[in-house]
């Protein structure tokens, strides 16, 4: 597999929801440990998460990645 392009993410924090749509959702992610590929997170650091949800297709993206499907109803 080539790794070129993945970025390894382990952090957590809180999160609240800045804006909502039919099928978007925009998170704010704050107050965050861990660390995002080489990037250290700190507490004072935030992250937006844009979640678009294609009922159709079944499938959602967030950040523009994806794809994902879900497996499961």
């Amino acid at each position: 597999m080539d790794s070129c392009c993945f970025v390894k993410m382990n952090f957590s924090g809180y999160y609240s929801i800045i804006d909502r749509a039919e099928n978007k959702l925009t998170l704010e992610l704050y107050n965050l440990q861990g660390q995002a590929g080489d990037t250290v997170l700190y507490r004072a650091d935030t992250l937006s998460a844009i979640i678009k949800i294609d009922t159709e297709a079944d499938t959602l993206k967030i950040n523009n990645d994806g794809p994902y499907t879900r497996l499961s109803p």
